[in-house]
């Protein structure tokens, strides 16, 4: 969070951020909530709340309030109830987990039997994260489970009332200059050819009349995500551009993940557009999760960089700040689901 004439933030509607939501400074003090009042697709304007922000420093902050993504917790372990007391005290300043909360009958679940704790989701054919119990496991598995939330709230970010859902047209080419088409359920279907994965490139068009800022996320079955593809970049009105300088993307198993012949993994493309630039660094998750098996040193890092104020380079800072109260601005999100089989 940063002062320029008022508040902000570079984190914006593309991001998940909703008019209304509650932020809070980065730390141990729960005197300075943050509230958002203005939205842009790149940015907010957010107003502490409360208190008085000196205008010098910049401040990091987190998402203290959000949508959630319910949690079954089973088992008669002391453990499990230690859990569930963990999931409402886990967010900043002492307040339940802005990602997850208690649920009856969730799609994620997790295990607590004597000396382990497995963490299951309905779609996965195995346990999301498998560890044994220990003085860590209980800050691990809230770790893994806001990531896997925020996975998914990912996966699910659209905006049903954007003006631009068709504002460029996302398609998959492979060979020469061979489209792929989805089938009638949406889903794009390839496979192995002998040992050789399939590769595909990504062509974009902007068929409208305006200069419009593109991202692609890739999402994957082990609950990562990145923007190798696409960090960032204009088209033009009326322009087509290739991802990564048309390179064609091959398409692999996420490390770690075994397929065997007959099997199939899911990858996720999700198009990501908006009449300014945004920063990416929000839909960055890292592709190995902190909770499999045998991973007693795994790093505990949070769900989501802080929103710093500082994921926009100067140049782009500016306009930027300038922008969030003037002029129209739209964004939209579209996902292709790519389903591999060897």
């Amino acid at each position: 969070m940063r002062y320029a004439g008022r508040w902000m933030v570079d984190a914006g509607a593309c991001h998940g951020l909703s008019l209304g939501m509650h932020l809070a400074v980065a730390g141990d003090d729960a005197s300075m909530p943050i509230e958002v009042t203005h939205l842009r697709p790149g940015v907010a304007e957010v107003e502490p709340v409360g208190w008085q922000a000196r205008p010098d420093l910049v401040y990091a902050v987190d998402v203290a309030t959000g949508a959630v993504t319910g949690i079954t917790v089973t088992g008669d372990d002391p453990l499990a109830a230690r859990i569930r007391a963990a999931i409402a005290t886990t967010g900043p300043h002492g307040r339940p987990s802005p990602y997850v909360a208690l649920a009856a009958d969730a799609d994620l679940r997790v295990e607590v039997t004597p000396g382990r704790v497995r963490i299951h989701h309905r779609a996965a054919i195995r346990p999301v994260a498998d560890m044994a119990a220990g003085s860590a496991v209980i800050t691990r598995t809230i770790r893994v489970l806001e990531r896997v939330a925020r996975w998914q709230q990912l996966l699910h970010l659209e905006n049903p009332a954007g003006d631009l859902r068709d504002g460029v047209r996302l398609e998959l080419v492979r060979n020469d200059d061979e489209v792929v088409q989805p089938e009638a359920d949406g889903i794009v279907r390839l496979g192995y050819q002998r040992s050789a994965a399939p590769s595909l490139r990504f062509r974009l068009h902007n068929t409208t009349d305006q200069r419009l800022y593109c991202a692609l996320v890739t999402l994957t079955e082990t609950f990562g995500a990145h923007t190798t593809l696409l960090h960032g970049a204009w088209i033009d009105p009326g322009r087509t551009a290739t991802a990564s300088y048309g390179r064609p993307m091959e398409l692999v198993p996420p490390r770690g993940q075994r397929i065997r012949r007959g099997q199939s993994f899911s990858t996720y493309i999700k198009l990501v557009t908006a009449t300014e630039s945004f920063g990416v660094r929000r839909y960055h998750l890292s592709r190995q999760l902190d909770g499999h098996r045998n991973d007693a040193a795994a790093q505990v890092t949070s769900p989501n960089p802080p929103i710093t104020g500082t994921q926009l380079s100067s140049r782009e800072w500016a306009p930027a700040i300038s922008r969030s109260r003037d002029g129209d601005s739209a964004w939209s999100a579209a996902t292709v689901r790519i389903d591999v089989r060897r």
